[in-house]
């Protein structure tokens, strides 16, 4: 009895799902005249462990393909780059733009820093620096500043643009 399928292939030719190729199809590798499947999130390979490019959803990292990238990366043209040596995470397309930072920094309109900027406080809640009063230089809370930009006067945590009758400055 005859079969369509082949079992073996005359060099230079290689074997694969019982089909003889001058060279390997998309997403398998040669090993001993042989083609052999990628791991599924592959398009690219060299061997059964690691991947040398990734499938449409996956992105490339250390010789493996996975669904995102991993803390203190970011995914650029579908490989995983590492973010600034202060964020701990940063956005998508950019090493300099921080979602969270490394102990002890701050973050600050994308920025990890050590102190929050004039005209900012450290909240608490979202370990980051929150904008104070537009009228407050320094503050404590966004309603309780301590410092007044220029032309206003503090009274009672309040940045006044005008003395209330019966104070003076």
């Amino acid at each position: 009895m005859y079969s369509d399928q082949c079992t073996v292939c005359k060099a230079p030719l290689v074997l694969h799902s019982g089909t003889c190729f001058s060279t390997c199809p998309p997403s398998t590798y040669l090993d001993s005249g042989n083609c052999i499947n990628c791991m599924p999130q592959c398009s690219l390979c060299n061997n059964i462990v690691s991947c040398d490019a990734c499938n449409l959803g996956y992105v490339f990292y250390n010789g493996k393909c996975i669904t995102s990238c991993p803390d203190g990366t970011y995914s650029s043209s579908g490989q995983c780059q590492p973010c600034s040596s202060t964020c701990q995470n940063c956005n998508e397309g950019s090493m300099y733009s921080c979602i969270s930072c490394v102990s002890p920094l701050i973050l600050a309109s994308g920025t990890c820093v050590s102190t929050c900027p004039l005209g900012t406080f450290y909240n608490t809640s979202t370990t980051s620096c929150q904008g104070c009063d537009p009228a407050c230089n320094g503050c404590n809370s966004p309603v309780d500043c301590s410092v007044c930009k220029p032309g206003y006067y503090l009274l009672n945590g309040s940045c006044l643009s005008q003395c209330p009758t019966s104070t003076y400055a």
